[in-house]
C-alpha cells in the first residue's frame, strides 16, 4: 500500500513538473520565427483562383495533416479504414452542393495543391463535427473592445512528447495564417485561419464588427448535421464558418450580425461571440 502511494505521489509530481504553472513575461512581440505570415485573397478574383497563393505556398504542410488525419483514423481502428474510401467516393459530391462560393474554392485548391477534392472537403468541414477552440472578448476601461481566441483545435488527436501537446495542434500551428480578403482592391475584412481552410474561425469587418466561433459540447456533436447533409436529409442548415464569413462579407452592422446569427439553423452546435466597435457593443456568448 505504502508503495503504491509512493508511486502515486511520484507520478503526480512528475506531471507537475511537466506541466506546472510558469509565468511567460517575453512572449510579445513573437519572435520571428513564429510570426503568422499575412496573405491577400481578392473577392474579385475566380473562385478557383482566388486562393492558389496560400495553397501553393502551404502545400507540403497540408498535405502532411491530411496525411496524419487518415493514418490516425486506421490507428484507432482498423475496422475503420472504409473510413478512407468514403473521403474519396461521397465527399467530392458534396463540394457540389455547398453554397457558392464554397465548392468552388474547394476544387481550386484541390487543383492547386494536386490532393483529392474529398480530402480538401473533409479538411474544411471536419470542424463541423469537432470543434475545440475557444475566445473570449473584452473592453478596458475607455471602452477599447479586444477580441482575442486561442487556436487549440486538435486536442485529442495524438501526444507530441517534444512539445508536450497534441500532435494534430502541432501541425496545425504550422498552418496559421492571417488573410486580407480584399474586394476593389480595399481590405473588406482580416481572418485568422489555418492556410487551405476556406470557412472563417475568427474575423474582423474594420469598424463593423468582430466574430469568433466557440466549442460547445453536445453529445451528437456535429455529425448527425453533416450526415444530415452529406445524405441530402436537411440541407436548410448553415456550416459554422461559413456563416461567419457570409456575414463578414455582407453585414453592415453589429446588431445585425447579432440578429442573423440568433436565428441561423446550424449544421453543428456552437457558441458565437461577437464584438462591436462602440462601447458596450460586447454580445454574450450566442448558444447554437
Amino acid at each position: 500500500m505504502l508503495g503504491n502511494t509512493i508511486s502515486l505521489l511520484f507520478i503526480v509530481l512528475t506531471i507537475q513538473g511537466i506541466f506546472g504553472e510558469q509565468c511567460l513575461t517575453d512572449q510579445w512581440p513573437p519572435k520571428p520565427e513564429r510570426a503568422v505570415p499575412t496573405y491577400v485573397v481578392s473577392l474579385d478574383d475566380p473562385p478557383m483562383e482566388r486562393w492558389n497563393q496560400v495553397a501553393t505556398a502551404f502545400k507540403t504542410e497540408i498535405i502532411d495533416i491530411l496525411a496524419f488525419f487518415k493514418a490516425f483514423i486506421v490507428e484507432i481502428n482498423p475496422n475503420l479504414k472504409f473510413l478512407l474510401n468514403l473521403i474519396d467516393d461521397k465527399l467530392p459530391a458534396v463540394a457540389d452542393t455547398l453554397p457558392a462560393p464554397y465548392g468552388d474554392e474547394m476544387k481550386g485548391i484541390s487543383q492547386a495543391t494536386g490532393l483529392p477534392l474529398g480530402e480538401i472537403v473533409l479538411y474544411n468541414i471536419f470542424y463541423e463535427a469537432s470543434a475545440l477552440c475557444t475566445s473570449m472578448v473584452a473592453q478596458n476601461q475607455y471602452g477599447n473592445v479586444f477580441h482575442v481566441r486561442n487556436l487549440d483545435f486538435g486536442v485529442f488527436f495524438g501526444w507530441d512528447m517534444l512539445n508536450n501537446s497534441w500532435i494534430l495542434t502541432e501541425k496545425l500551428r504550422t498552418l496559421i495564417i492571417q488573410i486580407n480578403f480584399t474586394r476593389n482592391g480595399e481590405v473588406l475584412f482580416k481572418t485568422t485561419n489555418f492556410a487551405g481552410f476556406i470557412g472563417v474561425l475568427t474575423g474582423l469587418k474594420p469598424n463593423v464588427f468582430s466574430a469568433s466561433v466557440n466549442s460547445r459540447v453536445s453529445l451528437q456533436g456535429g455529425y448527425e448535421g453533416l450526415i444530415e447533409w452529406i445524405f441530402n436529409i436537411n440541407r436548410n442548415q448553415s456550416f459554422i464558418t461559413f456563416v461567419i464569413r457570409d456575414l463578414l462579407t455582407k453585414a453592415e452592422s453589429f446588431d445585425s450580425v447579432v440578429s442573423n446569427l440568433t436565428e441561423t439553423e446550424l449544421i453543428a452546435p456552437c457558441y458565437y461571440i461577437v464584438g462591436g466597435p462602440k462601447a458596450g457593443q460586447v454580445s454574450t456568448p450566442i448558444n447554437l
